[in-house]
């Protein structure tokens, strides 16, 4: 779960989960939405970050159990983490939902309406590219070489998925992060 602490350094960098936006590949923000939640050199925000809404408050607030429902499915430890900046581009954003010595975690609480854009347990085409892309730009930010994506879809349905550290995934993301903080 984001702290206050975690939203006001997100005011200054690109987040994983709005690489996304940033990219088009988010099916509800674009990329001016990332825009209005920025602190400016000139202004604060626009709009609040923490205006996520009840379906993400749910999410995050069930992200404990799912995690420890994944430790004892894996026998891989994780812990929470704080948001991280990247080593070299201190604009580029992560905070995975669990970290281990060598991989990390992203959870997902997929409701009934989103079901649809997520695939079969294990099948590396079933995460939406929405999510593959905030995956990649946790492994960049935390150098990890793995991630494991679990999610809950529909209530009662735990699907996990490990997700190899791809470079060029990698590169296209820092790359469109780049141009956006510096263009914007």
């Amino acid at each position: 779960m984001l702290t206050a602490e975690d939203l006001k350094l997100r005011e200054t960098g690109i987040g994983a989960s709005e690489a996304a936006a940033i990219l088009e590949l988010d099916p509800y923000k674009g990329a001016l939405d990332v825009w209005l939640r920025k602190r400016t050199p000139n202004r604060g925000p626009l709009i609040a970050a923490n205006d996520a809404g009840p379906a993400a408050a749910m999410g995050h607030a069930i992200e404990p159990v799912i995690r420890r429902i994944y430790t004892e499915r894996t026998g891989i430890d994780v812990h929470e983490t704080a948001t991280t900046r990247h080593a070299d581009w201190p604009f580029v954003l992560a905070t995975a939902d669990g970290l281990g010595e060598r991989s990390g975690l992203e959870i997902k609480v997929v409701g009934m309406h989103m079901a649809h854009h997520w695939g079969e347990a294990g099948d590396p085409e079933g995460i939406p590219d929405y999510v593959l892309s905030q995956v990649a730009q946790n492994m960049a930010v935390y150098d990890r070489d793995r991630l494991d994506v679990a999610a809950l879809v529909g209530g009662t349905d735990l699907r996990l998925w490990t997700v190899e550290r791809d470079a060029d995934l990698e590169v296209a993301i820092l790359e469109a992060d780049v141009d956006f903080w510096e263009r914007y």
